[in-house]
């Protein structure tokens, strides 16, 4: 069986459907977890090959047209933690109808496509599955 590799994109896009519930329009509602509340108005994500980035499904279509078109215009380079170049206007756009701050921002992390196998560790195969059933009492 060929597992597929994920590019860190498709990764990313991963993890949005996971942190977030989205509506029809692909906007984000509410934060994906028991009791999770409103999602962020803004949310943008980034990656080596490509930027994420969804809006909240209250926020005014002007708004949202203007915060898609900066991140658009926010390209990708080699260094994922250097500051966005249009942070400061997306946040001017955030902050004329509400609080507009940087919220979580760090690494999500990726694991290599192959790790070596630990020690004194069994790889669980169709051949060993019976290693997996209930010891008795």
């Amino acid at each position: 069986m060929t597992i597929p590799v994920l590019s860190d994109l498709e990764l990313l896009e991963m993890q949005i459907e996971a942190l977030f519930t989205h509506d029809d329009r692909g906007r984000i509602v509410t934060v994906n977890e028991p009791g999770g509340g409103p999602a962020p108005r803004f949310f943008f994500g980034r990656a080596r090959d490509g930027n994420l980035w969804r809006v909240r499904h209250d926020l005014p279509s002007d708004m949202a047209q203007r915060l898609e078109s900066l991140a658009t215009r926010d390209r990708v380079h080699g260094d994922l933690e250097a500051p966005l170049r249009n942070l400061d206007a997306m946040l001017a756009v955030l902050a004329k109808d509400g609080e507009a701050r940087v919220g979580h921002a760090g690494p999500a992390y990726r694991f290599p496509d192959h790790l070596p196998a630990p020690t004194g560790v069994t790889r669980i195969t169709a051949a060993n599955a019976h290693l997996l059933r209930r010891m008795p009492a």
